[in-house]
This record gives C-alpha cells, structure tokens and sequence, in this order.
C-alpha cells in the first residue's frame, strides 16, 4: 500500500516475477491479482478514498495499461 501511496501510479508495474519458467507464471500473476483487489477495496474502496470505478482503473492500470505503456507491448 505505501508504494501506491508514495510513487507515481503511471510509473509502476504492479507484477515482478522470478519466474525460471514460463508456466510459474500464472499461478503468481493469479496471486498478485488477488492481492491487489483485497488491498484496493480494504484500504481504498472501504475508506470511501476510491470509489469501485477508480480502484478497478488503478488495477487495470497497474496490471496491464502501464506495462503496455512502459515497454510498448
């Protein structure tokens, strides 16, 4: 949460993965993924900071728009 809080949310990519194959992928992207919507509706939805509409724009932001962005996939 602090680093959503403290870096720019057009500068993060919000997945990192030590990943040695390609198919340990999923299960730790499915992970993140679902931290992420618990964090965003515990600490940001819950407070009435976002709204739903907002939090699923930063998730969509943080897990798909900014990487394209970034590295132009």
């Amino acid at each position: 949460m602090a680093r959503l809080q403290a870096v720019p949310k057009t500068k993060q990519v919000g997945y990192y993965s030590d990943a040695y194959k390609l198919e340990f992928i999923l299960p730790k992207f499915d992970m993140y993924r679902r931290l992420l919507a618990g964090m965003l509706a515990e600490h940001f939805v819950r407070p009435g900071t976002y709204t739903e509409t907002q939090a699923v724009a930063l998730g969509r932001l943080l897990l798909r728009e900014n990487s394209q962005a970034i590295f132009g996939v």
